[in-house]
């Protein structure tokens, strides 16, 4: 028994290397230790671990004749804490080879000593370059200190104090409307001197916007025929020189808010995104028109007489009369009598302000007959579907289209104005510049190679060690039950 033992631990001994080299291979360290463990338990058995093996099965045997019998308890695999470190250390190098890399890519991306001195001449000269253009444009100024004065007015600061004080200015008009003083009013004389005070500071302005862009640049931007508009309109009614019929140009004040637009950049997007749209968007405003119109002539020969004789003491029905006209006040005239009021209603319909109450449900239930009554309410309800639920809808994703098309657009000429004042890197590149980009280009190609052959090693690696888990469960099993065999031989 003895010998057939020693012949089988030979035997297996040489496949047991390989399946434990392949379980935890990839690791010299956990193949030197697994080779002592072998070399510890599959090595000939000397005279003393013969009598010590012996001493063993006995106590086995007794242990098996024993009326309570106890299972052996499978001691816990002396690799398995080696494994676990191999692994954590293949996952360690991984990332620090990882790291390596990123480290390197940084490094490639520095530009060369060269380059940056390169690329400070280079913003020197345009430094140079548009301080140059500078003093030649004053040199060609039409007015003295015409270009300065542009400068200045352009700047940021002198914008931004034009933009608060037409934000003042519209509170201040919201909060004389709200109070509404009379003449001689102490409130009065508050806001007759932030009218001087706005006028004189908005006058101020447009002087020196005119200064600047003498004479044709002014002129030809529609925003400052606007803004002198308003500021003349300003003047002339603060001086009392709006009487009469003219008074009413004085209601254009309140539109002065609108001179915010030219100075903020996203609002003056807005207003030019509104503007570009307005061919499409009119088209499908037409459309929107054209079954408004059509509705709205059917509707006069279907609902005209709607409620008539609603007046008369004899009538017998309540409901279709209206208080807004003494005479002929019945529904059907008042709301479908011509092609203007029906067309009129219908847009009440649109808007959805009782529509239902004031304009459909009167019509309905005036026919006595369910089949009138039916097509009325398909008629407002079809009506309600296709321009409030569709056409509408169809206006507005016109509109967002334009104004996206016109950002796009907008966006794009920022990137190009960006790239055009993006001072270039020289393309001539002298001899040592060249040496280090070719070994720059071989040193990446190293680096993807060693990349994608990493990940193919792990790969191979997890695959081998999940094949080389069931191998092992396997022989775990056949061991137990060659151990098994064995004992009962014994017995």
């Amino acid at each position: 028994m003895e010998s057939r033992i020693t012949k089988l631990n030979n035997a297996m001994s040489p496949f047991l290397v390989v399946i434990l080299v392949g379980c935890f291979g990839f690791d010299l360290v956990t193949f030197g230790e697994t080779s002592m463990f072998l070399l510890a338990h599959l090595r000939p058995l000397t005279f003393s671990e013969k009598l010590q093996q012996a001493v063993s099965s006995l106590e086995e045997k007794v242990a098996l004749e024993a009326p309570e019998v106890k299972k052996v308890d499978v001691e816990e695999d002396p690799i398995a804490e080696t494994t676990k470190h191999s692994h954590r250390t293949w996952v360690q190098l991984a990332d620090h080879f990882c790291f390596k890399v990123g480290q390197m890519e940084k490094t490639c991306k520095i530009p060369l000593p060269e380059t940056q001195l390169a690329e400070q001449k280079l913003v020197a000269e345009a430094k140079v370059k548009e301080e140059e253009d500078r003093m030649e444009r004053r040199r060609n100024d039409k007015l003295p200190f015409q270009s300065f004065m542009k400068e200045c007015y352009e700047s940021t600061a002198p914008q931004m104090i034009v933009a608060g004080a037409i934000c003042l200015n519209f509170l201040v008009s919201a909060t004389k409307a709200e109070m509404l003083p009379e003449e001689g009013d102490d409130a009065m004389v508050v806001f007759f001197v932030f009218e001087v005070f706005f006028n004189l500071l908005f006058g101020i302005e447009l002087l020196v916007n005119m200064y600047a862009n003498f004479f044709c640049p002014f002129w030809k931007d529609s925003w400052n025929i606007f803004d002198f508009f308003i500021v003349l309109i300003s003047w002339l009614s603060m001086m009392k020189m709006l009487n009469g019929s003219i008074s009413v140009l004085r209601l254009f004040r309140a539109f002065r808010v609108f001179r915010l637009f030219k100075r903020v950049k996203s609002l003056r997007q807005i207003i030019a995104g509104i503007g570009k749209s307005l061919p499409g968007v009119s088209n499908a405003f037409l459309i929107l028109t054209i079954v408004m119109c059509i509705y709205a002539i059917l509707a006069v020969e279907f609902y005209k007489d709607v409620g008539r004789g609603c007046r008369e003491p004899d009538y017998g029905r309540t409901g279709f009369s209206t208080n807004r006209k003494a005479q002929s006040g019945c529904m059907g005239n008042e709301y479908f009598g011509t092609f203007s009021k029906s067309i009129y209603s219908f847009f009440q319909v649109l808007t959805g302000e009782s529509w239902s109450e004031n304009v459909s449900r009167p019509v309905i239930w005036y026919f006595t007959d369910n089949i009138k009554s039916f097509g009325s309410a398909l008629f407002f309800v079809s009506f309600v579907l296709i321009t409030a639920f569709v056409l509408t809808n169809v206006v507005v994703a016109v509109l967002l289209d334009k104004m996206t098309a016109n950002e796009e657009e907008a966006e794009g000429e920022a990137a190009t104005a960006a790239e055009a004042e993006t001072v270039a890197v020289p393309t001539e590149l002298t001899p040592h510049d060249l040496k280090v980009a070719k070994q720059l280009g071989k040193l990446q190609g190293t680096l993807g190679e060693l990349g994608s052959s990493a990940v193919d090693l792990q790969k191979d690696f997890d695959k081998a060690k999940s094949d080389m888990a069931e191998v092992r469960e396997q022989i775990g099993l056949l061991v137990k039950a060659i151990e098994r065999k064995y004992r009962l031989a014994c017995l």
